[in-house]
């Protein structure tokens, strides 16, 4: 049981960004800063830039070129672009930490890819945000997020896109510990990246679907995928991934008691991950090799590498890392019965760790301000739909006044020139029709005037409509026959003097 405890320490996931071909980053920064440059050279250029030069290794500088990318596009008002500054600064933030701000950039962002009606911009923000909600601990509104994304990728056919999205997804339920639905959404991720012939994504996909089932205690079904996921990036040259993967496998072996083949796999991915330049993975790589040796009670290799691990992480800051290697050490020191030595460590894994529980519990009151601004976000946009609805129900009943009373004018008027008619010698269809013609005309207003109260009182049953009908036609009978008698009579009296 310990051993499946520390694994899920030792895994390392995979998230849907893939390594690309090294880009001249000089080359770029010539053509951003080249003012004789068409628009399109230079904003094409800024998110190249920022993109592969500065949102991983610096995200407090990408912050402040996005900014410089967002004016710049808002000055000929690009607003595809000004979509993509926004992005990438919501993306920078993201590494900071500063996840209010994150999802602050990217509601403007979304804002502007919805007016643009541009699909894939606005799934792939969806889904940025559900990364965040998911740092923040939110799953509910991750999943969400997500599944937004998911629904607009299907619709608009992007295949690399719902592959992308289905493993987030995955990851979500991973990190809440469900691992039969984050295996599902792996499983259909592999199968969608698969079908588009996307290797690389294949690969992640099943090194995620591996970590899934060395956390159900089953190795060697983990090591038969991870092998597939192997030699993928090896064909592929993807060497963070596959230093990655290295770890997992070492995992898997460690699970079944193969310490030489475990410490094999460990020892490939440390040396990778130190000609890689990545301190923070070696530092872990580290933790798992000391571990592997305190199990084999080779407590002196134990130590030397828990305190090379534990060196790494103070120096880099990662409390993570910290907590993982001074809980190494105040093990292995105990072993030794080296107490107050293993009470220093034992000291600065709780320290570690009550502050990671405090990290963690800022992200809590994070996620409620977030909440409580979304919620008020809510409310404005309500009020803000419920006043536009009142002022077009004014403008509406406005309008409708006035033409109901033009039309009412035009009716007295119209009875008025029948009765000038009188002067005039007409056929006698023509008297026929100025009899005839206003009472019809009087008749449809009615019926225009009433329809409203006519639907309410019948549900909008025809049947019941037409009978109303009916009865108002009956109602307005004896009327029309009194004035048509009558305006004959006087146009008939008129014609014949």
């Amino acid at each position: 049981m310990k051993k499946i405890i520390l694994l899920v320490v030792i895994i390392t996931g995979f998230s849907t960004i893939s390594i690309s071909q090294p880009i001249n980053l000089d080359s770029l920064n010539q053509i951003w800063n080249d003012q004789a440059q068409p628009d399109s050279n230079r904003f094409s250029s800024m998110r190249l830039l920022i993109g592969y030069g500065f949102l991983k290794s610096d995200p407090d500088t990408a912050v402040q070129l996005s900014k410089k990318f967002f004016e710049e596009t808002k000055k000929v008002q690009n607003k595809k672009y000004m979509g993509a500054a926004l992005n990438f600064q919501a993306l920078a933030f993201g590494s900071l930490g500063k996840h209010n701000e994150s999802l602050e950039s990217y509601s403007l962002s979304l804002a502007l890819y919805k007016e643009l009606d541009l699909k894939i911009g606005i799934a792939n923000v969806l889904g940025n945000m559900g990364n965040v909600y998911l740092r923040l601990g939110n799953s509910e509104e991750a999943i969400n997020h997500q599944a937004q994304s998911l629904k607009i990728k299907k619709e608009i056919g992007s295949l690399s896109g719902v592959a992308a999205t289905l493993l987030n997804i995955g990851n979500i339920y991973d990190s809440q510990g469900d691992t039969s639905k984050a295996l599902s959404y792996y499983l259909q991720s592999k199968e969608q990246y698969k079908s588009i012939g996307d290797s690389s994504g294949v690969a992640r996909a099943l090194s995620n679907v591996g970590s899934i089932y060395d956390k159900q205690a089953h190795p060697l079904k983990a090591l038969t995928v991870y092998a597939r996921s192997l030699n993928i990036y090896n064909r592929n040259n993807q060497l963070y991934n596959k230093a990655k993967l290295l770890n997992n496998i070492g995992a898997s072996y460690l699970q079944l008691n193969q310490y030489s083949e475990s410490l094999n796999f460990f020892n490939q991915a440390l040396k990778m991950n130190q000609e890689l330049g990545n301190q923070v993975a070696a530092a872990q790589n580290m933790v798992s090799i000391g571990w592997l040796y305190q199990y084999q009670n080779k407590y002196p290799l134990a130590i030397e590498f828990g305190e090379q691990s534990l060196t790494i992480a103070l120096r880099s800051g990662d409390k993570d890392i910290t907590y993982k290697a001074a809980n190494l050490l105040a093990r292995v020191l105990k072993d030794l019965n080296k107490g107050m030595k293993a009470l220093e460590m034992y000291e600065l894994e709780i320290q570690m760790r009550d502050s990671i529980k405090s990290e963690e519990a800022k992200k809590g009151i994070l996620k409620m301000e977030v909440e409580h601004e979304f919620e008020k976000q809510q409310i404005i946009a309500k009020q803000e739909a419920e006043e536009l609805v009142r002022i077009e129900a004014e403008k509406v009943s406005r309008r409708n006044t006035l033409q109901y009373s033009g039309i009412g004018l035009g009716i007295f008027a119209l009875f008025g020139l029948v009765f000038l008619f009188g002067r005039i010698q007409l056929p006698n269809w023509a008297v026929e029709l100025s009899v005839f013609l206003p009472f019809l005309i009087l008749f449809e207003f009615l019926l225009v005037i009433t329809d409203p109260y006519l639907d309410g009182w019948s549900g909008g049953e025809p049947l019941i409509k037409l009978g109303l009908n009916v009865l108002m036609a009956g109602a307005i009978f004896p009327l029309h026959s009194f004035f048509e008698r009558y305006l004959k009579r006087r146009l008939f009296k008129d014609i014949g003097t």
